[in-house]
């Protein structure tokens, strides 16, 4: 019924740790004092954390074997880098494919749009100390497969909440209609997505839905990659998109992933 009475619950059950609601914080003592328990019940609660972390060797190595110079020689280290691009290759769905893919590595002109087409916020919600700045973008993904092809990127609209805006597409449109195949990345904000962040309508936004429909029509040879933290209605894309390829927050190596399952370096599966 309140705070106070889950903090009652949960110590009786001996729950020892209780980190987010603050509810040991707010009320513990006043349960005390009230009699509910008594101070040998929190001692008793207190000594089980301390043997847990004598244990543990946290009172002799706090930081459990962390070492700085270590964390140097790992932190996106070549080695890892590849477990999480081939992790981000591996847990990409495909949707839909009418022929579109794979897409050819002869293409000389090729157009990268939409607002996750040149950011590396592709990461996701709980990255913790994952940085977009080591990201590496789909249009840079591809840059690697078509060193010498002409690469022309736009975002065409934004994937902010809210966000109306259409003044990009028509630019969008016209590098469509200039390339020979386009690579279209929507879907939601990582900022968006995760714990406490639900939202009352999951469809895909209104000016994206707009980009897909007109960018489609302009150059039937459109692959679309969403990017997304949880379940999107793709009412008004799959019937207009030749193909869509999933890629949920790939990670640091999402871009180059894209790029290696659009070219058919991998298969999806």
């Amino acid at each position: 019924g309140s705070l106070k009475e889950s903090a009652e619950v949960a110590f009786r059950n001996e729950c020892d740790v209780e980190m987010m609601s603050g509810a040991y914080y707010k009320h513990l003592h006043e349960l005390i004092d009230e009699g509910v328990f008594s101070e040998d019940e929190l001692d008793r609660s207190v000594m089980r954390m301390l043997e847990l972390k004598a244990e543990l060797g946290l009172f002799d190595d706090p930081y459990h074997k962390a070492s700085e110079e270590k964390e140097r020689e790992l932190f996106y280290c070549e080695k890892h880098r590849e477990i999480a691009r081939r992790a981000a290759e591996e847990s990409a769905v495909l949707l839909k494919n009418d022929g579109v893919l794979p897409l050819s590595d002869k293409i000389k002109k090729i157009a990268v749009i939409g607002p996750f087409s040149n950011t590396g916020a592709i990461n996701g919600f709980w990255t913790c100390c994952g940085d977009k700045n080591y990201a590496i973008t789909v249009t840079e993904g591809i840059r690697e497969i078509l060193p010498e092809a002409e690469i022309f990127s736009a975002d065409g609209v934004s994937a902010k909440l809210g966000e109306s805006s259409t003044d990009g597409i028509d630019e969008a449109v016209r590098l469509a209609e200039s390339a020979e195949a386009v690579v279209l990345c929507v879907g939601e904000a990582q900022d968006y997505i995760g714990e406490a962040r639900c939202i009352a309508d999951i469809t895909l936004s209104a000016p994206q839905r707009e980009l897909v429909r007109r960018v489609c029509e302009a150059n039937p040879n459109t692959a679309v990659l969403l990017f997304n933290g949880r379940p999107i209605v793709l009412t008004g894309i799959a019937d207009v998109a030749p193909a869509m390829l999933e890629m949920f927050f790939p990670g640091t190596e999402g871009g180059r992933a894209a790029a290696n399952l659009l070219f058919g370096r991998v298969n999806p599966s």
